[in-house]
């Protein structure tokens, strides 16, 4: 008996631990919850990792699935008790997220815990449209995205532009929560620019920019690009304040398809592959040398194109007898841009033999998208003079003579090797330019008339020598007559009580009364002398002005008429009014002002207020708004603070564009900051304000030499030659100036001539009006000259390209089928409309097309 009880209970202790057992296995599993059903595509929906008594040693590592979006958010545990059965768990959150209208599938997989290796099963979910809150409305009706290329087909390597446009409604906008994302693969392409404005009433349109490139021809399908913005889809009441219901949306855009043509055949000899609008130069320092001496051979290659795919400056032969230290190329490219650069590949060249040396011309090959066809471009070739050594010097002897070197006797005693130059001695190197220190105080510069005024300027001392003097200075004793404005009133008073008399509106009240006696207080106003536009009766009391107290009272009758109730006026108002107007005395035009010096010769007294306005410009300027500067600009430049000297220079050119010391000064904060292209410009309008500047021109110089850039017109005239060193003589306006008093010069020579002519003996005119005439053809001929050596840049809305940008040929940079083409810095041309933030240039060969007005520097306004 104890033996059978002794296996009962030792079976029963086995069938309990197996039953434990079976219960642990079945309880210890992992799943998704939920484990199926549909996912929003573009909204962020919540799926949980749930791992029931047991717990991973890790965070699990999930399966990449396409198209779906695992994001971890959070992990919790629970513990519970049922029965006295316990139970835990442990749970992982996850933000998912269906970017592609398809069905997904996360596959099965392992996951390591305290209990062993744990199976998680696979778990299929399909998608649906997303909505927004309770509504169920759909997404697409309140955000959607797209992707902009352009639908022309492309070239192979050409730089087109993309654009991604977010529209979302404004009433559900909130705020974007991620810059696109966007897998770009095959093409390569810049990063994305962020929008700089926002347009739209009811759906906001948000634009993102970049460009992008394929070097291979053929037919691409775009993928999308994704972004995440958070929508706001109701309210909730909180305790005190209402807060708002959020929403996370991916917007993926369309997957639009381009056509990518393969580059026309066959290509010149020397093609690499570059692709855009690119320049090529050549340079070569000195071209007169010594044997021994150093000459640097630059070739700088410029431009916006596909430079992932450029190598360098072309190949270069240089004669035998030259001694070349390998070359080293420099690239630089334009911040945060892919296709906007320059490579330039120094040489240094040292001559072995004197003699005349060419240096033959390079060319570079490249393929214009805009014209559809290869350019070359070829650089002229350079002579060098190579002269012999430099002799050994000459030592003065006691006497005055001289012997060489070399018959000088030998030193007594030893001398070390380390007194012995070895090799002929050479000439210190003088320091680089360096820019100079900003200049001090201010000056306006004059600007020129336009073409027409200036002839007009100089035909006018001919028409008007006689008869024309007389009509003038009468017209302007009439214009300038301080009573004109006080006549004119009186007519104007005159006709709206004579039409409000003929029409009887006093007793018709109505918008026509109403309208007359508006008019009929403007202009009496104008006709007592008062200042301001609409005042009370009891100013016009105070005027001192006859008959003060008929015009109060009339003034009285027409407020209550105008804001009272309407009513009509009294029956005796019109013709009290005409009584005080012709009783009112206006003094008449008096015909001997017309013989005031002001009046007779308007063009002396005219010279003379702009010659004392120009002195006493800076005073004056100071004084106007736009000037008030917390900053010392020149404080700041000697401190070493360029940026924060330039944007105080930079105001202060803004309100006072031809203060060409200002010009100066910001050219010269720009070129310390390495901006030497911007600096070109700011210079540049210096240099044609005050011409005759020494340190200007020494500025504009070295910018054009650092960057390598001469602007159209301004850059010719900066250089040596007799023609630009007469016109920098004076500014255009100088010259314009000295055309005018030419012509005046001209005809107060032949009106001497025709006195003398008439029989008025004058001392002297027989030869003085030759000379005189001699001298005005002489100053005519010369101004005329120099204008013509400014060219554009006399022009008033002429206007300097300040860097390398795009001419669109409409104002706007949102995509379409719109031609571009690419504008270099330094080019000149004419302002002739504006539009928002645009301006209209037309360019000296007949081009013409819209610029940003940020990217452009005007000469004189």
């Amino acid at each position: 008996m104890p033996a059978r009880t002794f296996r009962s209970s030792a079976a029963l202790r086995v069938l309990l631990l197996w039953l434990a057992a079976a219960t642990l296995v079945h309880a210890q599993s992992a799943h998704w919850s939920p484990s199926g059903g549909t996912l929003e595509v573009g909204k962020v929906d919540t799926l949980s990792l749930v791992f029931d008594d047991c717990e991973p040693k890790s965070d699990p590592v999930l399966p990449q699935v396409p198209n779906l979006t695992l994001q971890q958010e959070g992990k919790s545990s629970s513990f519970s008790m049922v029965n006295f059965k316990t139970s835990r768990s442990i749970t992982y959150t996850y933000a998912a997220q269906l970017t592609a209208k398809q069905s997904v599938d996360i596959p099965a997989f392992d996951v390591p815990t305290d209990k062993g290796t744990i199976h998680v099963p696979a778990a299929h979910y399909d998608p649906a449209d997303a909505t927004i809150g309770s509504s169920q409305q759909p997404a697409s009706d309140v955000v959607h995205a797209r992707l902009l290329v352009p639908r022309h087909p492309l070239w192979a390597g050409q730089v087109f532009p993309v654009t991604y446009e977010l529209e979302v409604r404004r009433d559900y906008y909130n705020q974007i929560l991620s810059n696109p994302e966007w897998n770009p693969a095959p093409l390569a392409a810049e990063d994305w620019v962020k929008p700089t404005r926002a347009s739209g009433n009811t759906t906001l349109r948000i634009p993102f920019t970049t460009r992008a490139y394929a070097k291979d021809p053929g037919t691409y399908t775009l993928g999308p690009v994704q972004q995440q913005v958070s929508v706001q889809t109701g309210t909730t009441q909180g305790f005190f304040f209402s807060q708002p219901v959020l929403e996370t949306l991916a917007v993926p855009s369309d997957q639009p398809t381009i056509v990518v043509k393969p580059l026309p055949k066959p290509a010149p000899a020397g093609f690499a592959g570059a692709v855009g609008q690119f320049t090529f130069t050549s340079k070569v320092i000195p071209h007169k040398a010594r044997v021994g001496d150093p000459i640097t051979w630059t070739l700088t290659l410029k431009g916006t194109g596909n430079w992932p795919d450029i190598g360098g400056v072309p190949a270069r032969s240089v004669p035998q007898s030259f001694e070349v230290i390998q070359p080293q190329a420099k690239r630089t490219m334009e911040d945060n841009k892919l296709f906007d650069g320059s490579v330039s590949e120094d040489v240094v060249m040292i001559p072995k033999q004197p003699g005349l040396y060419t240096l033959p011309s390079v060319t570079f090959s490249y393929f214009d998208p805009e014209t559809g066809g290869y350019k070359t471009i070829t650089t002229e070739p350079v002579t060098l003079d190579i002269e012999g050594a430099a002799p050994a010097p000459t030592t003065p002897t006691a006497a005055g003579a001289t012997v060489t070197g070399a018959a000088q006797p030998p030193p007594s005693g030893p001398v070390s090797q380390a007194t012995i130059p070895s090799g002929p001695p050479t000439s210190p190197n003088q320091p680089a330019l360096l820019p100079s220190d900003p200049e001090a105080g201010r000056a306006n510069a004059w600007r020129p008339v336009s073409t027409g005024v200036a002839a007009g300027l100089f035909t006018l001392p001919f028409v008007a020598l006689l008869a024309g003097w007389m009509v003038l200075a009468t017209l302007r004793a009439k214009e300038l007559d301080p009573a004109r404005p006080r006549r004119e009133a009186a007519r104007r008073l005159n006709a709206t009580l004579e039409a409000m008399l003929a029409g009887d509106l006093a007793k018709t009240p109505g918008e026509p009364l109403r309208g007359a006696l508006r008019a009929w207080q403007r202009d009496t106003a104008a006709l007592l002398g008062l200042a301001t536009a609409a005042p009370s009766a009891d100013e016009l009391t105070a005027s001192g002005a006859p008959d003060a107290e008929a015009f109060a009272a009339l003034w009285r009758e027409t407020e209550a008429a105008l804001y009272g109730e309407h009513g009509p006026l009294p029956a005796d108002w019109v013709s009290r009014a005409l009584d005080a107007v012709s009783r009112h005395a206006v003094p008449a035009f008096r015909a001997a002002s017309l013989f005031k010096p002001r009046h007779l010769a308007p063009w002396f007294f005219a010279a003379a207020a702009l010659l004392a306005l120009a002195g006493a410009a800076p005073a004056l300027r100071a004084a106007t708004k736009g000037d008030v500067e917390t900053t010392d600009p020149a404080k700041a430049y000697a401190a070493g603070d360029f940026l924060q000297a330039a944007t105080a220079w930079q105001h202060r050119v803004d309100a006072h564009p031809t203060d060409w010391r200002a010009r100066n000064n910001l050219g010269l904060a720009l070129l310390q900051q390495g901006q030497a292209e911007t600096a070109v410009s700011q210079l540049a309008v210096a240099f044609l304000h005050a011409p005759t500047s020494t340190r200007v021109l020494s500025n504009f110089r070295l910018a054009m030499q650092d960057a390598r850039l001469s602007p159209d017109v301004l850059g010719e005239l900066a250089m040596e030659h007799p023609l630009s060193d007469l016109a920098r003589l004076a500014s255009p306006a100088g010259w314009q100036l000295v055309l005018v008093l030419a012509a005046i010069l001209a005809a107060f020579a032949l009106g001497l001539a025709l006195l003398r002519g008439y029989g008025r003996r004058i001392p002297g005119v027989r030869w003085i009006s030759p000379a005189l005439l001699g001298v005005a053809l002489l100053a005519t001929a010369l101004s005329v000259m120099c204008l013509g050596a400014y060219g554009l840049s006399a022009d008033r809305n002429a206007t300097l390209v300040a860097h390398t940008t795009t001419l669109y040929s409409i104002p706007t940079e949102a995509e379409t089928a719109q031609k571009t083409s690419a504008l270099s810095a330094g080019v000149m041309g004419r302002v002739d409309r504006e539009f928002l933030g645009w301006r209209h240039v037309t360019f000296p060969g007949g081009q013409a097309g819209w610029v940003r007005r940020e990217d452009l520097v005007m000469l004189w306004r």
